[in-house]
């Protein structure tokens, strides 16, 4: 499954933001995209990683 969220022309980015809980669970590629999903989100729930794989695994629950 593919969590990619938002706009793919940086996927040379610095990091990646995962959103657990949030208006749309996903990995996003930049914080304002990130903080668009949680901002008067009560109880979100999201991180940035440095690794594809890591933020893929904290979306779908794995890394709770």
């Amino acid at each position: 499954m593919n969590y990619l969220s938002g706009s793919s022309s940086a996927i040379l980015s610095k990091g990646f933001y995962g959103v657990f809980c949030g208006q749309k669970t996903g990995v996003y590629l930049s914080s304002s995209e990130c903080e668009d999903q949680v901002r008067r989100y009560r109880g979100s729930r999201y991180r940035k990683f440095r690794e594809f794989e890591e933020v893929e695994s904290f979306v779908r629950g794995d890394l709770h």
